[in-house]
């Protein structure tokens, strides 16, 4: 495998290969992920370096251009598509087609084949900064957390009267789900160096927008996140040591 990523990394115009050998070996000996590793290196040119290893491996290549403009986000599960970095770009009831670019990530394709065993499932490969975008737009901020935590909330709808805060934090494992997912909200905010953070209730969904250089950028969230709108709010409110049951006037916190 590390000389067919040094291979790659030379057809790329990429002659460090003691850089990225080195690299390689010990993500190996981690246990971690070798391509991920390697794309790390600062002058690795990511296009050409995962083009050159997409030929050598016989693997077909997606053009971020070429993108199809339906998304399919709904149909593949964000559990799979964040924990192991997977587009899906064409998915049928009998075939599925994944675009990644960890073609030794052999986790990730034995957990898409396991949860889709009566579909033919197909790997490409594309840029890494591609999937990642593309990850974030379409399937929002925290979105693996959300799935989590819709799981067993049986007779709640997107167009239903939100929970009660007081009743939405029953339970310890909802509470903790709640927390994770609002701990990425914040978590996202300061990886993008957001001064602040809005979260907005509203008719039929919940905004969510970062303020960076003074400017208000919405965010992409999960779908439906509205179900869950009295539960982020509740978290928030408990983060800043404010009455939860209080929703009539302002408070500060």
């Amino acid at each position: 495998m590390i000389d067919l990523l040094q291979q790659a990394g030379d057809q790329a115009g990429f002659h460090d290969t003691e850089s990225l050998r080195a690299r390689a070996v010990q993500a190996l000996e981690l246990q971690q992920s070798p391509i991920r590793a390697v794309l790390d290196l600062p002058s690795l040119p990511e296009k050409e370096f995962l083009q050159a290893l997409s030929t050598r491996l016989k693997r077909q290549w997606l053009e971020p251009s070429l993108l199809p403009q339906e998304s399919f986000s709904k149909a593949f599960p964000a559990r799979l598509a964040l924990r192991y970095h997977l587009v899906p770009v064409a998915f049928s009831e009998h075939a599925i087609t994944l675009a990644g670019y960890d073609p030794f990530d052999h986790m990730a394709h034995a957990a898409v084949r396991q949860q889709f065993a009566r579909h033919k499932v197909s790997f490409v490969l594309s840029t890494r900064k591609f999937i990642l975008s593309t990850l974030r737009e379409h399937y929002g901020v925290g979105a693996e957390t959300f799935e989590e935590l819709l799981e067993g909330r049986d007779g709640e709808t997107p167009h239903g009267d939100p929970v009660e805060e007081v009743n939405v934090l029953d339970g310890e494992d909802a509470e903790a789900s709640v927390m994770k997912f609002v701990n990425q909200i914040i978590r996202e905010g300061l990886v993008e160096e957001a001064t602040d953070i809005h979260v907005e209730p509203l008719g039929t969904d919940l905004r969510i927008r970062y303020r960076i250089d003074g400017i208000l950028h919405e965010v992409p969230v999960p779908q439906n996140i509205k179900v869950l709108q009295a539960s982020v709010l509740s978290r928030l409110k408990i983060m800043a040591n404010l009455d939860i049951a209080e929703r009539r006037i302002p408070q500060d916190g």
